[in-house]
């Protein structure tokens, strides 16, 4: 979120810059998630285990492609459209990565288990290559009016984070997770005519 901010107040935005910014996420948020994800559990899988992980890092590479393409076009999320096509990948490193956050606070030997990662992968997977929106955390404005409320619950967030830091990011993606379906359900009739042929 702030790479682009301080790019664009800097006058240093360029195309060339936001596909640089595209190749950085997919190292970040595609190739290390799924390198962990593997030496966290998969690797029990063998040939598998690294197919899993590929496939994540192929849909996090066709995600950010077609982002890029719809940015070019104008296509993308807007302050007047604030939803995403897709899973953003971010989103969808955290999400992969959540059966490790819940070892983090239970330490279950069931969550470590390879299957449980690959359909954790598999879901995700398609949610990024998939065209369901998604609610963007970018053009999200505040009314002035709710600004210190904003400013008081993120210092409670920050708290938080300080105090359980596991379980308040598990709570954190779970409810990212089921804004989704809302977020289907508001963006309903634009997109559907996007689907249409």
């Amino acid at each position: 979120m702030l790479d682009g901010r301080a790019a664009r107040l800097l006058g240093a935005d360029s195309r060339f810059g936001a596909q640089l910014d595209s190749l950085a996420d997919l190292v970040s948020f595609g190739v290390a998630p799924s390198i962990i994800m593997y030496m966290w559990s998969l690797k029990t899988m063998g040939n598998a285990g690294w197919i899993a992980a590929l496939i994540f890092c192929a849909c996090g590479a066709i995600r950010l492609a077609r982002f890029n393409v719809e940015a070019a076009r104008d296509e993308g999320a807007t302050k007047g459209n604030p939803y995403f096509t897709g899973l953003p990948t971010p989103a969808a490193a955290c999400m992969m990565l959540l059966p490790l956050l819940i070892s983090f606070q239970w330490n279950d030997p069931l969550v470590r288990q390879p299957w449980i990662s690959g359909v954790v992968i598999a879901i995700t997977s398609v949610l990024m290559v998939s065209r369901l929106p998604t609610p963007s955390i970018k053009y999200m404005k505040l009314q002035r009016q709710h600004r210190v409320m904003a400013a008081v619950f993120f210092s409670g967030l920050a708290a938080l984070l300080i105090l359980w830091p596991w379980a308040t990011m598990t709570v954190g993606l779970l409810i990212y997770v089921a804004s989704i379906p809302f977020a289907i359900v508001a963006h309903h009739p634009r997109y559907a005519t996007h689907t249409t042929p």
